[in-house]
């Protein structure tokens, strides 16, 4: 298949939007956009794979060889576009970058006091420090650093459909926060979460990250890209997730600050 070349010298996948998300991957397969877009857009695809039993592959990974077998081997990935979705004060700066829950937390608990009207503040400094936050899923992640990330989606329209795909909707609020309230609102304390959802705005953090540059980000981002062409709702196909295990997202690597409605 002639491929119409595409040439760039820094390889970054993007799929901060469609149009990004088509254009990195023309650029990863080294061809023009129109001709990814057109042989993704190709029914037969979806046929083959539903009507061939037993093949041992999911979608995610059989889109990936199709594509691969009919345009070409992808081009080595420099670095992934992420993005971290959270509920944030419209002056957070993230100076020291997007650090991980065991590092943040005495500052996160800090901050949700501060952003309460009186006397909700005196309330919840009350309640947190005279019965303590009581709740299982709390303390299972202050406790264990396997769930510190941070994490972040590949795929940003993932965030607003968070719910539908079986993701956390970090948008409508963490699950940190979440875990919160519930833990103290189950001491017979007052419910603090729409006072939060009211001072805290919905945002997305886009940086970039050369920790994972696997063919699987690749065959995601082939799946969205196709859902998108044929008008399709997004899958599971679609998701996948960064963990920073532990590690801060560099200041330098954050791209951008996005408040969403």
């Amino acid at each position: 298949m002639d491929n119409g070349i595409y040439m760039s010298n820094l390889i970054v996948l993007d799929c901060g939007s469609f149009d990004s998300a088509l254009h990195s991957l023309a650029l990863i397969f080294q061809c023009k956009p129109v001709l990814l877009r057109d042989f993704l857009s190709i029914p037969e695809i979806d046929i083959y794979y539903e009507e061939t039993p037993n093949l041992p592959m999911g979608f995610r990974e059989y889109l990936y060889e199709v594509v691969v077998k009919n345009i070409g081997q992808p081009q080595m990935l420099n670095s992934v576009a992420w993005f971290h979705a959270t509920r944030i004060r419209n002056d957070a700066a993230f100076s020291e970058g997007i650090l991980p829950l065991g590092v943040i937390l005495p500052n996160l608990i800090t901050m949700l006091a501060d952003v309460l009207d009186d006397p909700k503040k005196e309330q919840f400094r009350t309640a947190l420090y005279t019965h303590g936050i009581r709740d299982n899923h709390y303390s299972n992640k202050t406790n264990n650093d396997m769930h510190w990330g941070p994490f972040a989606i590949l795929v940003r329209d993932v965030a607003f459909q968070a719910n539908k795909l079986g993701q956390h909707d970090y948008l409508g609020m963490p699950e940190i926060i979440v875990d919160i309230c519930n833990g103290l609102n189950q001491n017979g304390g007052p419910d603090f979460i729409e006072q939060f959802r009211a001072k805290l705005k919905p945002a997305i953090l886009k940086f970039t990250s050369n920790k994972v540059v696997d063919d699987t980000l690749i065959a995601t981002a082939l799946c969205y890209v196709r859902s998108c062409i044929l008008q399709k709702e997004l899958d599971c196909n679609s998701v996948k997730c960064f963990n920073g295990e532990n590690e801060a997202v560099p200041y330098s690597d954050i791209v951008g600050v996005e408040f969403v409605e």
